[in-house]
C-alpha cells in the first residue's frame, strides 16, 4: 500500500513553541494514483489511440486496388505488393503506428532488407520485391501492445527509492511514538492541561506521509513528464540511476531525431553564391523534401503565398510527371499547369510520353492516399477527436435516440444518417467523451450503449430486426412484417446537361452495331434512373486491350456513384469463389477481367454467378466475419470485361448475358486525352450522367431476355461439350 491508515484526529489551534497545528483529517485507507500519474502521457498517446482505433476498425476493407483485404488472425498467409504495408489488415495499428511513430527507440522510418523467418513489424511499408508473411499475432501479441506492457510494468514497479522510504518510514514512526510519549510524560508534569494539544501537535508536525508519499508521487510526475516527451522508462528505477549518470550513449540517430528532413548546407559548383541558388531553387519549386513508398515528394508549391497554413508544400511524382496540391486555393494547379509553370519559369520543356488522363487519373487518386501537408500532431485525443468526428460527428446524447435505431440481431446499432451498423464496443468508444449516468442511480456512470439502452423506449427509438441492402428503398425497410435498417443509400451526383457527342462518338466506335449499342445504352440508363428495378441479366463487354473499355463505363460508374465509385464495388476474377459477400452490397459489381483458361473453369464460372445476376433468387447472403450473416435484395447489376473472345462458357439457352465484342483498336492517344479532360474538368461525367438520367427507357423491359449478338454466338459455341457440338450438327 501507498498510504497510511489513520484515526481521525481533531485538534485546536495552539501556538506552543512556534509550531501552529490546525484542524486536519486523514480519511482512512486513503491512496495516491501514484501508478496513474507515472502513465501519464501513456494512456493517451498510445492505450487510448490503440483501443479506439482497433474498437472503429472494420474486419474487413477494400484496397486501392479493389482486393478484399480482411482482419489477420494467427498462422494466415499474405501477400504484401510493392507499396502496401505488410500489416494493412490491421488499420488501427497502422494508424497508432504513424501517430506514435511506434515508440519502439528507433524514431526514424528507415529501410531494411529482410529474409526469409525474419519478424516483419506492423505498419512497414514494402519498398521491393512483392512478399509473402505469416501473422504471428494479432491485437495483444503485437509488437505495440508489448511496447504498451513495458510502459505499464514500469509504471507498476517500485522505484529503490520509494522502498527506501517505506522502510525508512516504519522506524521513522517506532521513533516517533516514542518521543511523543516522552513528550506526553514531560508536559503531563509540567502543565497537565496542555499535555494532549503539545503531544498531537509533535505527531502532526512530525507525519511520514510526506516522506511516504511525495517520494512515490514525484517520481511517477517524472515518469509521465518523460512519456509526454517522448521517452518510454522500462524500469521502475531508471530514473534515479539516471540522476547519477555521467555519460550517456544513444545507440540511433533516430533516438534524438524528429524524423523530419532539413537543408544542412548547400555546396555550389558555380559562380553563384549558396543564398542565390536556394533562393532560386525555392522559387521555381525545385526543393525536394522527405518522399514516400509511392513515389511522391514534397515540393515548394508555385502557389504557396496563399497557403494560410504556413505549410509551402505541394506534392509532386517525378516518374509520372504529376502534380497536386492539397492546400484550398491550389484547386487549379493540376500535373499539365504545374508542368506548363515549370517550363515558363525557365524549366525542363514538358515532352510527349504518358497521357494526361493518367496523369490526371494519378493526381486524383493522390487526394485520397496522400496524407494532408500539415500532419497529425503527436496526440492521441486529438487523433481521436478526428476520427469521431469523421465517423459521427459530434453527436451529443439527446440526438442519439433520432439517429440511432437498436438492432435486435447483432446487439448493435444502426446510425440512420450514415446507414451503417455500430457495435456496441464502437458506440462506447465513439461516445466515450459523454457523462453517462445510469437512470436507476446504482451507478454513477456508465457506458453510453448501456445509457441508451435504458432510455430508448421513454425517448422513442426504434428497434430493428436487422440489417439489409436495398437499392432505392428508404433508410427503413419493411419484409414481411418486420423492420429492417437499410444499408444503401443514394450517392448519384447532380447530373448537369449539355452536349454528349463525345461519349456517344466513342460508345458508336466500340460498338458500332445499333441494336446492340441501343440496348447496352438502355440497360446503363434504366439502372441510372430505377435504382431499386433489378436488370435481370449482366453485360460483358469484351475487345482488345487498352480499346477503351473503361473510358466507355466510367461517366456510368461516376452516374451511379461519383468519384468514390459509391454502391459499386470491384471483383476480380479470383475472388468470385470468396466465401466472404461483401461485394455484393453493391448496385452495379463490375468484374475486372472475366476468363478462365479451361472449359470446365468457365463453365462452373456460369453456375456461380447465376444467382447473383438474375432474380430469383429475390435475396443474396451477405457472409461477414465475425458477424451474422444478412440478407440484401437482389438488384445487383453485372458488367463485366475481358480481353478474350471466350471468358464464360454459357449454355445455347442462356438468358442471364448480353455480351459484346469490339473490334476496335487501341484508342488514340489524342482521343484518350481529349475525353478524360472533358470527362474530369469540363463537366463531361455530370453530362453523360444527365443524358443517363433523362433517355426515355419506358419501354425497355428489364426483365426480358437479352438479345442474341455475334460475339455471344461464338462463346455459346466454344463453350460446347463434345456431345452438345455432336447433337448441334446432326
Amino acid at each position: 500500500s501507498l498510504g497510511y491508515t489513520f484515526a481521525e484526529v481533531t485538534a485546536r489551534v495552539v501556538e506552543d513553541a512556534g509550531v501552529e497545528v490546525v484542524t486536519f483529517s486523514i480519511i482512512e485507507g486513503s491512496r495516491l494514483p501514484i501508478r496513474k500519474i507515472a502513465l501519464e502521457g501513456v494512456p493517451e498517446e498510445l492505450r487510448e489511440a490503440i483501443l479506439a482505433q482497433l474498437e472503429t476498425r472494420p474486419l474487413t476493407a477494400f484496397g486501392s486496388g479493389g482486393y478484399l483485404i480482411r482482419a489477420g488472425v494467427a498462422a494466415d498467409l499474405r501477400r504484401i505488393e510493392q507499396g502496401m504495408r505488410d500489416a494493412g489488415y490491421q488499420q488501427a495499428v497502422a494508424i497508432a503506428y504513424k501517430v506514435a511513430r511506434l515508440r519502439d527507440g528507433s524514431g526514424l522510418d528507415v529501410a531494411f532488407s529482410v529474409q526469409a523467418g525474419e519478424r516483419l513489424t506492423g505498419g512497414s511499408f514494402n519498398l521491393g520485391n512483392p512478399l509473402v508473411m505469416r501473422v504471428t499475432g494479432a491485437g495483444d501479441a503485437t509488437r505495440l501492445a508489448a511496447i504498451l506492457r513495458l510502459a505499464e510494468r514500469a509504471a507498476g514497479e517500485r522505484p529503490r527509492l520509494a522502498q527506501l522510504a517505506d522502510r525508512v518510514a516504519k522506524y521513522f514512526v517506532a521513533v516517533l511514538l516514542v518521543i511523543a510519549a516522552a513528550v506526553a510524560v514531560v508536559w503531563s508534569a509540567i502543565d497537565p492541561a496542555h499535555a494532549l494539544a503539545v503531544t498531537i501537535a509533535v505527531l502532526v508536525v512530525s507525519c511520514p506521509c510526506a516522506l511516504s508519499l511525495a517520494t512515490p508521487a514525484a517520481l511517477g510526475a517524472a515518469s509521465g513528464s518523460l512519456h509526454k516527451q517522448g521517452v518510454l522508462i522500462t524500469r521502475g528505477n531508471a530514473i534515479e540511476g539516471l540522476a547519477n549518470a555521467t555519460d550517456i550513449v544513444f545507440d540511433k540517430t533516430g533516438t534524438l531525431t524528429t524524423g523530419q528532413m532539413h537543408l544542412r548546407d548547400a555546396i555550389t559548383l558555380g559562380t553563384l553564391d549558396r543564398n542565390t541558388v536556394l533562393a532560386w531553387a525555392a522559387a521555381r519549386g525545385d526543393l525536394l523534401e522527405k518522399g514516400n513508398s509511392s513515389g511522391w515528394w514534397g515540393i515548394v508549391c508555385p502557389n504557396s503565398a496563399e497557403h494560410s497554413d504556413g505549410n509551402p508544400m505541394g506534392r509532386y511524382h517525378p516518374v509520372n510527371r504529376a502534380y497536386c496540391c492539397l492546400h484550398e486555393h491550389c484547386a487549379h494547379l493540376d500535373s499539365v499547369a504545374y508542368l506548363a509553370w515549370v517550363e515558363e519559369h525557365g524549366g525542363p520543356k514538358r515532352s510527349h510520353g504518358l497521357r494526361d488522363e493518367l496523369l490526371a487519373a494519378v493526381m486524383e487518386n493522390t487526394l485520397s492516399k496522400l496524407t494532408p501537408t500539415v500532419e497529425y500532431p503527436n496526440d492521441a485525443a486529438t487523433v481521436i477527436a478526428e476520427v469521431e468526428h469523421r465517423e459521427l460527428g459530434r453527436v451529443e446524447m439527446s440526438g442519439w435516440f433520432e439517429r440511432f435505431a437498436y438492432i435486435q440481431n447483432d446487439d448493435a446499432y444502426f446510425d440512420m444518417e450514415d446507414r451503417r451498423e455500430v457495435m456496441r464496443k464502437t458506440f462506447n468508444a465513439l461516445f466515450r467523451h459523454i457523462n453517462c449516468k445510469s437512470r436507476h442511480g446504482k451507478h454513477p456512470k456508465v457506458e453510453a450503449s448501456v445509457s441508451f439502452d435504458e432510455y430508448r423506449q421513454d425517448k422513442g427509438a426504434r428497434a430493428l430486426v436487422g440489417i439489409t441492402y436495398a437499392a432505392g428503398e428508404s433508410v427503413l425497410v419493411a419484409r414481411e412484417g418486420l423492420v429492417y435498417g437499410n444499408r444503401w443509400r443514394d450517392a448519384r451526383p447532380e447530373p448537369v446537361a449539355a452536349d454528349v457527342s463525345a461519349w456517344l462518338r466513342h460508345v458508336e466506335r466500340m460498338v458500332p452495331i445499333e441494336f446492340e449499342r441501343e440496348h447496352l445504352l438502355n440497360a446503363l440508363a434504366h439502372k441510372v434512373q430505377f435504382p431499386s428495378h433489378k436488370i435481370n441479366h449482366a453485360i460483358l463487354l469484351g475487345g482488345n486491350h487498352g480499346s477503351g473499355k473503361d473510358t466507355l463505363f466510367a461517366p456510368f460508374f461516376w452516374a451511379i456513384g461519383g468519384k468514390a465509385k459509391a454502391n459499386c464495388s470491384l471483383v476480380k476474377n479470383e475472388d468470385l469463389n470468396s466465401q466472404w459477400g461483401y461485394a455484393l452490397e453493391c448496385e452495379v459489381m463490375e468484374i475486372a477481367e472475366l476468363r478462365q483458361a479451361e472449359a470446365k473453369d468457365r463453365r462452373a464460372l456460369e453456375n456461380t454467378l447465376k444467382p447473383i445476376i438474375a432474380a430469383p433468387p429475390e435475396l443474396l447472403m451477405v457472409n461477414r466475419k465475425g458477424l451474422h450473416p444478412y440478407y440484401a435484395l437482389n438488384r445487383v447489376f453485372v458488367v463485366a470485361f475481358s480481353n478474350e473472345r471466350v471468358a464464360i462458357s454459357l449454355p445455347s439457352e442462356d438468358r442471364r448475358w448480353f455480351v459484346l465484342w469490339s473490334e476496335a483498336g487501341k484508342l488514340p492517344e489524342a482521343e484518350a486525352v481529349a475525353l478524360w479532360n472533358w470527362y474530369e474538368h469540363r463537366g463531361g461525367f455530370a453530362a453523360v450522367a444527365a443524358y443517363l438520367h433523362t433517355r426515355d427507357v419506358s419501354a425497355w423491359n428489364p426483365n426480358a431476355a437479352p438479345p442474341m449478338t455475334e460475339a455471344k454466338m461464338i462463346m455459346v459455341e466454344h463453350g460446347m461439350s463434345g456431345a452438345e457440338s455432336f447433337l448441334v450438327n446432326l
